[in-house]
């Protein structure tokens, strides 16, 4: 379902609201390189070929809302605006100013708890996992899959509870389905900001342009999902913090299962300079 909402002001102001909600769901995720879909190489190869029912999930893409909201504003001042109407340099100084922004607010990806591939049904009965290289599927127990909070410290705290899974016995499949819909990373919240001037230097034919964009301007870093199919460390390695013996004194990033290791990247500010004539 979407709903849009745009809507332009006689005093130069236009704004536009744009909000989403889906489900996308399928048996044969093709997020990752070298994945050719269900029977084809790569980290989502199905784990039993012979239930592909079992492959049915929400997919690595799903994002059940979306919010973005932009506008754009030319400020009333300067000659022939409400505040300031004057001419002469000093309206070279305050006229020609615009002021933007775009507001993008999505939930949360999916994520997948890895396993070991070895020895499990998914690499014994059918060889899915040992062929594509990617982890094995766990046996999904009662209980919260994450320990998300208000006050989550990833160099403390596992993102996974690891009680709510379990590593299937030998030859047995796990009933993990490809991605949790119930382990969801943290949405994305992010502003992009962008103030500019056009002034006049001679005449009408030649402009001088200033451009400042602010990208997170805001400054969020947002936890990113432990490493993807095949590169995260699996419930067989138990999660230990930053610094600790286990993840090596010098290592500042917590290890083992479950592990966030990175953040969305910082503030960028661009600044810029044209001359048109």
């Amino acid at each position: 379902m979407q709903a849009r909402v745009t809507k332009r002001f006689s005093s130069g102001l236009s704004a536009l609201v744009a909000y989403t909600i889906s489900k996308n769901i399928t048996d044969a995720d093709s997020m990752g390189p070298g994945v050719s879909g269900f029977i084809g190489t790569g980290s989502f190869i199905g784990q039993n070929s012979y239930d592909r029912k079992a492959e049915k999930a929400v997919s690595e893409l799903d994002t059940p809302q979306t919010l973005v909201t932009s506008f754009f504003y030319q400020l009333p001042v300067g000659s022939g605006k409400r505040f300031l109407n004057h001419t002469g340099p000093a309206d070279r100084l305050v006229s020609g100013w615009n002021v933007s922004a775009i507001l993008n607010y999505t939930s949360g990806l999916p994520s997948e708890a890895p396993g070991p591939c070895s020895g499990t049904g998914a690499s014994v009965l059918f060889g899915g996992c040992s062929v594509s290289g990617a982890d094995g599927r766990l046996l999904i127990l009662p209980g919260p899959q994450t320990n998300k909070s208000g006050n989550f410290q990833p160099a403390e705290t596992s993102f996974y509870n690891a009680a709510a899974f379990a590593t299937p016995s030998n030859s047995q499949l796990g009933n993990e389905p490809r991605s949790l819909d119930h382990a969801r990373g943290w949405g994305n919240k992010n502003e992009d900001f962008v103030l500019e001037k056009s002034t006049r230097l001679v005449g009408e034919k030649v402009d001088i342009k200033f451009r400042a964009e602010f990208f997170n301007l805001f400054n969020r870093h947002i936890y990113q999902l432990p490493a993807g199919q095949g590169f995260a460390t699996t419930l067989a390695t138990p999660f230990a913090p930053a610094y600790s013996p286990a993840c090596g004194l010098s290592n500042p990033f917590s290890c083992g299962f479950g592990a966030i290791t990175s953040a969305s990247g910082p503030r960028n500010i661009q600044l810029g300079l044209k001359l048109e004539y």
